[in-house]
């Protein structure tokens, strides 16, 4: 079955539209240039179509208006910023401190796979035979063969 020749919006060539596609909605040729050109129109359209969707966004940016939401909204105001207090502090108990990290380097290593995730500077420049002590006396060197071997 042949298709039905279209003329392209785009630069007035004659063209066969795809098979796979619904021959009714082709438009313009496959020229790159012509998709590009029916894609920006297609673009124009769907923004004059729908001229609220930015609507809401533009008050957001002009000076003063974060101001005047807060003096109307006390409310939501404290509540947000509790949220964020709240999830500031979660995210400090986090990071291991320096002096957390002194008193306790044994206790620090332990945490290290149950919630610790970053540490400080210290931590990183510090002397490692502390941390080589305590793997010595946390694993055997048998089971560290037979976990080598296992891999290997």
């Amino acid at each position: 079955m042949a298709l039905d020749i279209k003329e392209c919006e785009c630069c007035a060539r004659t063209f066969e539209p795809n098979p796979r596609l619904d021959p009714k909605n082709a438009r313009v040729c496959g020229k790159a240039v012509c998709l590009k050109w029916r894609a920006a129109q297609a673009k124009r359209q769907w923004r004059a179509d729908n001229e609220p969707y930015y609507k809401g966004s533009e008050d957001r940016h002009r000076a003063g208006y974060w101001k005047a939401y807060r003096a109307a909204h006390p409310d939501k105001t404290e509540r947000d910023r509790g949220q964020n207090r709240e999830r500031m502090r979660q995210r400090r108990a986090l990071c291991a401190t320096q002096d957390a990290i002194r008193k306790n380097p044994v206790g620090y290593l332990e945490e290290l796979g149950v919630g610790v995730l970053c540490a400080t500077q210290d931590t990183i420049v510090r002397r490692v035979d502390g941390i080589i002590v305590y793997l010595r006396t946390c694993a055997t060197q048998d089971s560290m063969d037979g976990r080598i071997q296992a891999a290997g």
